[in-house]
């Protein structure tokens, strides 16, 4: 994976792209100016007036699959 950046919710295209579901994720977690990702390392610009509380979550699941035995 390459280095993506994203501006705004607009940026983020593809459901299949792992990097654009996680992107399309953390915008529609509100307070968030633009984010960079690299691999698995991810940059966060939190706006102005916002904390980082529930972002972490929100990586942390994004893959997370349960099926019921």
């Amino acid at each position: 994976m390459g280095h993506r950046h994203y501006s705004g919710p607009a940026e983020t295209g593809s459901e299949l792209d792992p990097a654009d579901v996680l992107a399309s994720r953390l915008f529609e977690r509100g307070g968030i100016d633009a984010l960079h990702i690299n691999g698995s390392v991810i940059t966060i610009d939190v706006s102005k007036g916002f904390d980082s509380a529930g972002i972490k979550e929100i990586i942390e699941n994004l893959f997370t699959h349960y099926t019921d035995v």
